[in-house]
């Protein structure tokens, strides 16, 4: 009688499931900020796609002249290592939220309903892109309102020294499109002026303090 091997079942992983595995690892830790980006919620955060990652998924094997397979185990090794090369540059070519909860959870509704009449991806994505730009826009509104304006009053007329120099920097959070906090007068200046913010921060070189326009 020939000698009895123990064999190890393999698990199967979906192309899907290895690639965001592979994801996971590699690439979100990089990316994740530490509050949300809607509401600065720093609880239960989520990272957000902005271009879906069936989307991605899509291009990547289009792009390679793969058909789709639901089994990873359906590739050879060189193709595996080819879609996940290809699609970890897509990621590095996107943009992302992070985003808490519940400004996640909003942001995967469209108004009156749901997706549920959505029929594609990529009308989903441009449904998110809208959903996404409002809710930005109702939160850049409230904050001026509740956070930097009365933020403002209190110190007009005030000169600031370093520590407070930098509490109004913060209050009023300009970030350029590599999330860098803005510094310079002349851009908070501007940002203020864009959004009818009527105020002027002025520096010690003008020897004129802060004031409100009337």
């Amino acid at each position: 009688m020939g000698k009895i091997n123990h064999w190890k079942g393999l698990i199967s992983l979906t192309l899907e499931q290895f690639l965001r595995g592979k994801l996971s690892t590699l690439f979100i830790p990089l990316i994740k900020k530490d509050k949300c980006e809607i509401c600065n919620s720093k609880d239960k955060l989520h990272l957000h796609h902005m271009k879906p990652f069936a989307i991605m998924l899509e291009e990547t094997l289009a792009g390679l002249d793969l058909k789709y397979y639901k089994d990873k185990n359906d590739y050879t090794g060189i193709e595996i290592k080819n879609i996940t090369n290809n699609i970890l540059g897509k990621h590095l070519d996107s943009y992302y939220l992070t985003l808490c909860k519940d400004c996640h959870s909003q942001l995967h509704k469209v108004k009156d309903g749901g997706l549920c009449n959505i029929t594609s991806k990529h009308e989903e994505y441009r449904a998110k892109e809208r959903l996404r730009n409002e809710l930005m826009e109702k939160y850049r509104t409230r904050r001026i309102k509740e956070v930097i304006i009365p933020y403002l009053d209190s110190i007009i007329g005030k000169k600031l020294f370093k520590d407070e120099q930098e509490e109004l920097i913060n209050k009023i959070d300009l970030r350029d499109s590599r999330d860098r906090l803005q510094k310079s007068i002349s851009l908070l200046n501007e940002y203020l002026k864009i959004n009818k913010i009527l105020y002027i921060i002025t520096s010690k070189i003008d020897k004129k303090e802060n004031q409100r326009i009337n």
